[in-house]
């Protein structure tokens, strides 16, 4: 049986092909128009809203997919009943999707991750809390409360940089934390803050740093 199938797969191949551009040659126009719509009726069905670029690029050539199944379907190439073709697709991308974890930017994921593990490892020892008498060996910012009693690392800008932020856009991820509600932004809309580490003093500027602000929400 196997001898047979792959004779006949031989003797075939290709097959379908010819009689599916002769559909798509005689009417060039109207199929460019076609694939337009059935490309644009894929997209907004399954992409999630607020999908990163990537994301929407990858719908796209699944969609392209779509539309040539559909297509084949019209011209009796494909045996297939109505809507079959978009439906496997469709189903084939959200497969993709979920093994990809995220309908976000790759990169800016994995730059949130990478902010939770340095939380996750030294939160604990290079943060220095107030009240505490320890040395903080390696400090990475300091540990205080907010007026609402929830945590905030204050992360020193430099290690948020070159440590926190290592390989990634340190600035694309402090947007993205605040737009997840992670980062507490400066004065003006700033990703970056000026905190009070040490006693109040005459000058506004004294026991002041530049530090990223994070909520320990980002550890829930």
């Amino acid at each position: 049986m196997v001898d047979s199938r792959q004779d006949a797969s031989k003797r075939t191949y290709g097959s379908p092909i010819r009689p599916f551009i002769q559909f798509l040659t005689k009417k060039r126009e109207a199929t460019a128009a076609e694939v337009s719509r059935y490309r644009r009726a894929f997209i907004e069905k399954p992409v999630p809203q607020g999908a990163s670029g990537e994301v929407s690029r990858a719908a796209g050539r699944f969609s392209l997919v779509a539309a040539a199944g559909q297509l084949a379907t019209e011209a009796g190439v494909l045996p297939w009943p109505g809507d079959a073709a978009e439906d496997a697709a469709a189903l084939l991308f959200l497969e993709w999707l979920a093994a990809r974890g995220t309908s976000g930017a790759v990169d800016i994921e994995a730059g949130i991750r990478q902010v939770r593990l340095f939380l996750e490892q030294h939160g604990s020892s290079r943060f220095e809390r107030e009240g505490e008498n320890r040395p903080v060996v390696a400090r990475a910012g300091f540990f205080r409360k907010a007026t609402d009693g929830s945590g905030e690392y204050w992360i020193l800008r430099e290690t948020f940089k070159a440590e926190v932020c290592r390989t990634f856009d340190p600035q694309a991820i402090a947007k993205a934390l605040a737009d997840r509600g992670y980062l507490v932004m400066g004065d003006g809309g700033r990703t970056i803050s000026r905190r009070r580490v040490g006693p109040e003093t005459v000058s506004d500027s004294d026991n002041r740093v530049s530090v990223y602000v994070v909520s320990e929400a980002i550890l829930r």
